[in-house]
C-alpha cells in the first residue's frame, strides 16, 4: 500500500488541494493507519490564528451587521388591540354558545350533586337483571 508524504497531509490541512485529491486523501485515511498517524501529527504542529483584542473583534462584527429594523409604536399597539378585540370576541362566543354555563353549573352543584346525577353504570345494570331474572326462576 502506497503512502502520502507528510508535506502532502500538511497541504490538505491547508485546504491547498483541489477537490479530488482531497477526496484521494479521505478516502485513504479510511484504509491507511499509518497515513491517520501521520496526518494526527501533522495536526498538532498546526498553530491556529489567535484573536488579539477579542473585544474590538466584537465590535467590528457588530458594526458590520445591517441595523436593526425598529417597530413602530403605533403598529405595536395596533396588534395589542388586535389581539384584545380576537380575546374578546372568542369570550363573547363561548358565552352565547353556552360553554361557560355547564362549567358554573358543575361548580354550583357541588360533588354530591353531581353524584346523584351520574347514571347507574351498565355492569351494574345487567348485574341487577341477572339477579332479578335468577330470583324469579328460582320462585317458580
Amino acid at each position: 500500500m502506497s503512502h502520502y508524504e507528510k508535506n502532502m497531509w500538511n497541504l490538505y490541512i491547508e485546504n491547498k488541494l483541489d477537490r479530488k485529491q482531497q477526496e484521494e486523501l479521505e478516502h485513504h485515511l479510511y484504509s491507511c493507519p499509518q497515513c491517520v498517524d501521520d496526518y494526527m501529527d501533522m495536526l498538532e504542529h498546526v498553530t491556529l490564528p489567535t484573536i488579539e483584542a477579542p473585544e474590538q473583534w466584537t465590535d467590528e462584527v457588530m458594526a458590520q451587521l445591517p441595523p436593526k429594523q425598529q417597530i413602530k409604536q403605533s403598529t405595536k399597539k395596533n396588534q395589542l388591540l388586535l389581539h384584545y378585540t380576537i380575546a374578546a370576541a372568542a369570550t363573547i362566543v363561548l358565552m352565547v354558545s353556552g360553554i361557560f354555563q355547564g362549567v358554573v353549573d358543575t361548580e354550583i352543584q357541588g360533588p354530591n350533586d353531581m353524584l346523584a346525577k351520574q347514571e347507574q353504570p351498565i355492569s351494574e345494570k345487567l348485574l341487577e337483571k341477572i339477579s332479578i331474572v335468577s330470583l324469579k326462576e328460582g320462585k317458580e
